[in-house]
């Protein structure tokens, strides 16, 4: 997960997303996402367009 701001803060762990609901009429998507295990912290950089996690030190 890619969080927005100056820090460019990111973890990465094994997730789920749960709870799916497809508007087919407002064109939305509602979900819920599952954590799981444990949460690696870090950072990332934006490279070719998609994110890149660099793990914090």
């Amino acid at each position: 997960m890619c969080f927005g701001g100056t820090g460019k803060k990111a973890w990465r762990c094994i997730a789920t997303l749960t709870s799916k609901v497809l508007n087919t009429v407002d064109g939305k998507i509602t979900f819920s996402i599952k954590m799981g295990g444990d949460i690696e912290k870090g950072t990332y950089t934006i490279e070719g367009g998609a994110p890149t996690f660099v793990p914090a030190e």
